[in-house]
């Protein structure tokens, strides 16, 4: 593990973290513009959506790559109380965390769209000659 500190002026930090910031800031963009007033109340269900989702890359979920389970939220499950507020509230977390997983769906979709949108195959055979830019390249000498 490294520390990769990150400034306002210079908030690059690494790929992965851009790239699950941008995610956030565009599910809740789509929950702000339904109701500007409590995007906050969806930060929850935004986090857990994310933590839940499958990574294409991994083929598995961030919580089940670091616990090895799937998590079962008792939310998820119909609550046999007498508390009108639990059930309602119950029901209203279900319900934020699938708007949450349809906009990290729109918002994954969205990603690729735009990637593949300028991304060319080039196929380069054996003894073809390329350049290369050594503009990123450290010198060690």
């Amino acid at each position: 593990m490294r520390v990769n500190l990150s400034t306002a002026y210079h908030p690059q930090s690494d790929g992965q973290t851009e790239r699950t910031n941008r995610t956030l800031g565009d599910m809740l963009r789509n929950f702000a513009g339904r109701t500007p007033s409590v995007w906050d109340t969806y930060l929850t269900a935004a986090e857990s959506a994310i933590n839940n989702a499958v990574n294409r890359s991994t083929g598995q979920s961030p919580f089940f790559l670091n616990y090895g389970y799937h998590p079962a939220l008792p939310v998820w499950r119909e609550l046999e109380v007498n508390v009108p507020a639990a059930k309602t509230f119950a029901k209203s977390f279900v319900s934020r965390m699938s708007d949450a997983k349809s906009c990290l769906d729109t918002a994954q979709q969205r990603a690729a769209d735009y990637y593949n949108k300028s991304k060319r195959d080039v196929v380069f055979s054996k003894g073809q000659l390329v350049l290369l830019n050594t503009k990123n390249l450290r010198s060690f000498a």
